[in-house]
């Protein structure tokens, strides 16, 4: 499984997270928000899911919106076990892995060496023991301090 970013223009990036948790405490729902592309990130970090708002320094947001299910508890979710981080100008074409590891819960920071890039995909490279959904709520990307 693999979730791709397309930036609004090339940024020179620097760190990319990932949230499992809804910022209202449920672990329902879609895709929250954007928020990010900002300078380095703060102590608290920005972006508000599914509420379109950036945060702090200079983030810029993207509306997002939750989509709920019917029925039923609610499946376990979790971040990515482990994941694979590459990058493209295009689209189309994807560099060598920029950075991989495990994911941690609730948040999921990847660190990469600043590189410049339009795209960010994000695969998940294992699955989950206990049959946890990857789920990411929130994403921030954090463009890298200009030398």
């Amino acid at each position: 499984m693999w979730f791709q970013i397309e930036l609004p223009q090339p940024t020179l990036v620097g760190e990319v997270q990932l949230d499992a948790t809804a910022p209202t405490g449920r672990a329902t729902g879609g895709l929250g928000g954007f928020g990010g592309l900002g300078g380095a990130p703060p102590p608290a970090a920005a972006g508000a899911g599914g509420r379109g708002a950036g945060g702090a320094r200079g983030a810029r947001g993207a509306g997002g919106g939750g989509g709920g299910g019917r029925g039923g508890p609610a499946a376990p979710v979790s971040g990515p076990v482990s994941y694979r981080v590459q990058t493209s100008m295009d689209g189309t074409t994807w560099s060598a892995p920029v950075a991989q590891g495990n994911g941690a819960v609730p948040t999921t920071i990847i660190s990469v060496k600043p590189v410049r890039t339009k795209f960010i995909r994000v695969t998940e490279t294992a699955s989950a023991k206990d049959g946890e959904y990857w789920s990411i709520q929130q994403v921030r990307v954090y463009e890298a301090p200009r030398p």
